[in-house]
């Protein structure tokens, strides 16, 4: 990840670049109650070395020397970072603090979802709004904070961009397994789910979604046309896939998850796509 300007870190990949920014003269070691600071020391003590260079972890504000026993050891120092700032390791130097996710949004929905990682605050991936159709022009509006898909006058495409194939019908095609990409997933506390198929099941009286995080997501009575909304709760979270299908095998939507029982998880708006497997 890299880590740009405002809540974010000055540097959540250091380079060479960094190193005028990080260099000072005092060594005053941080106390290693902090939670970074351990995981990277535990981390590096898991490895052995006969030399203080196989223990660079790659992060300029840490001491990484090899110590009796042959054991890494990254110690974090305050001193060679600018003052306000203190070294949090796998991050770096940072001024911006955080405890989740959240606390680092910036409202740019484009620039992707912002990550709290040991305290400090780094960008997430750009927001990816491919479609996977060749029949369309995918952008995303930072403005309008969402996805843009503009149909494309293509052969093979209909007029409203999608690929020339079988035309949605909601008493067939809301059945079957698709992909779902972005994958999504997440560990904190007592959820942890990973999710990157799901399987659609129409009824009379309902349209059910089968997978994890839960045993079935449910839209009732089922959609009557290509647009749908189905939602479960499963443990402290509360879980929605919504989305337009575009044609018999492809749609487009959003993923959302609220934790609102369980304060360390982050809450997830994700646009997504779907594929028919």
């Amino acid at each position: 990840m890299v880590c740009g300007l405002a809540v974010l870190l000055p540097a959540c990949s250091p380079d060479a670049d960094d190193a005028a920014d990080v260099a000072r003269p005092e060594a005053d070691a941080r106390p290693e109650t902090e939670d970074g600071a351990v995981e990277a020391d535990a981390e590096a003590e898991a490895r052995t070395c006969t030399t203080s260079a196989q223990c660079d972890d790659g992060v300029p504000c840490t001491q990484d020397t090899c110590v009796a026993g042959g054991t890494c050891s990254n110690q974090p120092l305050d001193a060679l970072c600018d003052p306000g700032q203190r070294c949090v390791p796998p991050a770096g130097c940072t001024s911006a603090l955080c405890e989740r996710n959240e606390d680092c949004y910036d409202d740019d929905f484009c620039d992707g979802d912002e990550e709290c990682v040991a305290g400090g605050c780094c960008e997430g991936p750009a927001r990816d709004c491919s479609d996977g159709s060749i029949c369309t022009e995918d952008r995303c509006d930072p403005t309008l904070g969402r996805c843009v898909y503009i149909p494309l006058d293509l052969e093979g495409c209909d007029r409203d961009g999608g690929d020339a194939t079988t035309p949605f019908d909601p008493l067939v095609h809301y059945n079957g397994a698709f992909w779902l990409a972005p994958a999504q997933s997440q560990a904190c506390g007592a959820v942890s789910y990973s999710i990157d198929t799901v399987n659609f099941s129409r009824s009379d009286t309902e349209l059910r979604v089968t997978g994890p995080p839960c045993a079935g997501m449910v839209q009732a009575p089922p959609p009557s046309g290509p647009e749908f909304s189905v939602t479960c709760t499963s443990g402290c979270g509360t879980y929605t896939l919504r989305g337009t299908f575009s044609d018999a095998d492809s749609f487009a939507g959003r993923w959302t998850a609220a934790f609102s029982g369980c304060p360390t998880c982050s809450p997830q708006d994700v646009a997504v796509v779907g594929a028919r497997r």
